[in-house]
């Protein structure tokens, strides 16, 4: 019996581990691996103003600023797409806590959390049709 209980507790820590060190991929095909851009742009912009770079998006940058005044009343689908460019991980739902049924008519009434966001945090997208 305590082999038994010993096994399950090993076989338990080892998943858990596991899921806590594996990130999703976006769809990327990578597997949860990051990857980084060691490249530098040796042709900057006409206009003197740096483009962001991709390197921006991975894990363990900056953290970025979130003001809930520049999403609310912004489309549900719209808002997603924008934290996701800025390496954040959205979780849409309605104000009771379920999957809206069209991210383009849910309208956006709260988010959380807000400030300074450490760059691939989960933020919580609240809308409402």
């Amino acid at each position: 019996m305590v082999a038994l209980l010993v096994t399950v507790l090993l076989v338990l820590g080892v998943v858990v581990l596991w899921k806590l060190t594996v990130k999703p991929n976006g769809g990327n095909g990578q597997g949860g691996q990051q990857t980084t851009s060691s490249s530098v742009n040796q042709n900057p912009p006409a206009n003197g103003q740096a483009k962001p770079d991709s390197a921006d998006r991975i894990p363990g940058n900056s953290p970025k600023l979130l003001d809930e005044d520049d999403y609310i009343g912004r489309s549900a689908d719209e808002v997603r797409t924008e934290l996701v460019d800025h390496g954040l991980e959205p979780r849409v739902q309605s104000a009771q806590g379920t999957s809206p049924g069209d991210l383009k008519k849910c309208r956006v009434t709260a988010i959380a959390p807000t400030g300074e966001v450490p760059a691939g945090s989960q933020v919580k997208v609240t809308c409402a049709p």
